[in-house]
C-alpha cells in the first residue's frame, strides 16, 4: 500500500536521499511508469531547484536582462540552429531565456537541487510526463515563440560570416527546400526557409511553423488553390489531388513569421512534386493574389541587403520590381544574379532552372 497520495499535487518532506528514491519507486509503480500505448508515451520528469520557496518560473524573470539585446549579440553563434535550439544554447550558455528546464533523469534534478544555497531547504518536483500533451504545449510555446519581437534597433538582422556560415548556403540543396527573404508582420526584413515533403494522399497541404495568424494561412491557401486551377499548366506531374504536401516554415532570425509565403510556398510544392532542386544560393522575392497578379517587393532596398547578409547570390524578382532598382545602390544590384519572372507558372520555372 503507498505511503503517500499521488491523485494531486502535494508536497512531502524528506530527510534523506534513501526516502527520495522510495517515493520515485512508489510513484512509478502507483502510475504505472513508464507507460505506452498508442502513439503516447507516459513517464516522469523531474525538476531540481536549490531552494523550497522558489515558485517555478523561467530564467528571463530572475535576471535584469534584455533578452533582445542579447539574442542580437550572439546571433553569429546560433547560425544553422532552429529556433528551439537557439533559446536552448541561450539558456544554457548565455542568458536567461523564457525556456524552464525538465529531466527524466532524477540525478540530474537532484544536482540542480543540491548544487547551490547549502543552507536553504532544496526541491525536487516530480511530474508525469505525457508524450501526446506535450506536443499540444509544444505547439502553443513555439507559436508564442514566433509571435515575439524582439525591437531591435536595425530595421533588419545583419547576419556577419562565421566561417564561411550562412542562412542561404552554398552548394546543391534538394527538391522542395527553398529560401524566401521578407517583412515579417513585426515589420523586420527576415530570411526564412520552406522545406517540403511530399506523400500519397488525397491533395491535402499541411503547413507547420507558421504560427496561428490569419494572414499566413491564407497565404499557403492561396498558393495551394492557384497550383489546384492552375498546376496543369506547370507540369502534368502535379497532383493536388493524390498527393499529400507537408511544408514546414522556419523564421531563420527568430523576429516573427512573413506573411509573404504564396509564392515561395507555390515554387516549394512544385519542386518536391517535380523532383527538381531550385537553384543554387536562391532567395525568391515577391507575392502573388489568388488571382495570380504579382505584388511587387516592399522596402527592395532593404530586402535585398538582407538577401545578401543571409548568403544569397541569386535573387528571383518579380517584373513588377524592376521599377524600384533605381532605389537600390548599384553595388547593392551587382551583388547579384537577378532573375526576373512576368507570372507564377514564370517564376517555378526559372526558380528550378527549367526552360
Amino acid at each position: 500500500m503507498n505511503r503517500y497520495s499521488f491523485e494531486s499535487y502535494s508536497e512531502i518532506v524528506v530527510e534523506s536521499i534513501d526516502e527520495i528514491y522510495e517515493i520515485i519507486e512508489e510513484y512509478n509503480i502507483y502510475w504505472k511508469l513508464p507507460r505506452t500505448g498508442g502513439n503516447t508515451e507516459n513517464r516522469a520528469f523531474y525538476r531540481g531547484q536549490a531552494n523550497a520557496l522558489w515558485s517555478i518560473e523561467p530564467s528571463i524573470l530572475r535576471c535584469d536582462t534584455d533578452e533582445g539585446v542579447q539574442y542580437r549579440k550572439y546571433q553569429s553563434k546560433l547560425l544553422g540552429k532552429n529556433l528551439f535550439d537557439q533559446f536552448a544554447y541561450l539558456q544554457h550558455y548565455v542568458i536567461g531565456t523564457r525556456l524552464i528546464d525538465f529531466t527524466i533523469n532524477p540525478e540530474v534534478a537532484l544536482y540542480f537541487a543540491c548544487e547551490k544555497e547549502p543552507m536553504s531547504d532544496a526541491a525536487l518536483f516530480l511530474y508525469i510526463y505525457n508524450s501526446h500533451r506535450a506536443e499540444w504545449i509544444d505547439t502553443i510555446i513555439f507559436t508564442e515563440i514566433m509571435q515575439m519581437n524582439y525591437s531591435f534597433e536595425e530595421h533588419y538582422v545583419s547576419v556577419p560570416e562565421q566561417g564561411g556560415g550562412k542562412l542561404i548556403p552554398e552548394g546543391m540543396g534538394k527538391p522542395g527546400c527553398l529560401y524566401t527573404v521578407s517583412k515579417s508582420k513585426t515589420g523586420m526584413i527576415g530570411c526564412y526557409r520552406l522545406e517540403t515533403q511530399m506523400m500519397p494522399g488525397n491533395g491535402k497541404l499541411t503547413c507547420t511553423g507558421i504560427g496561428s495568424g490569419k494572414e499566413q494561412k491564407e497565404a499557403t491557401n492561396t498558393a495551394f488553390n492557384y497550383l489546384k486551377a492552375n498546376g496543369g499548366r506547370i507540369s502534368g506531374q502535379i497532383s493536388t489531388t493524390t498527393k499529400d504536401y507537408i511544408i514546414n516554415y522556419q523564421d531563420m532570425q527568430g523576429i516573427g513569421m512573413t506573411s509573404n509565403l504564396a509564392m515561395p510556398t507555390l515554387i516549394a510544392i512544385c519542386s518536391a512534386a517535380l523532383g527538381k532542386t531550385p537553384l543554387n544560393s536562391l532567395a525568391v522575392l515577391g507575392e502573388i493574389s489568388i488571382g495570380g497578379t504579382l505584388i511587387k517587393v516592399d522596402e527592395l532596398a532593404s530586402t535585398l541587403q538582407v538577401c545578401l547578409d543571409s548568403g544569397a547570390k541569386k535573387v528571383l524578382l518579380p517584373i513588377t520590381s524592376a521599377a524600384d532598382l533605381g532605389t537600390v545602390p548599384s553595388d547593392l544590384v551587382g551583388a547579384f544574379s537577378l532573375i526576373f519572372y512576368s507570372s507564377p507558372e514564370e517564376a517555378v520555372y526559372k526558380a528550378l532552372g527549367v526552360e
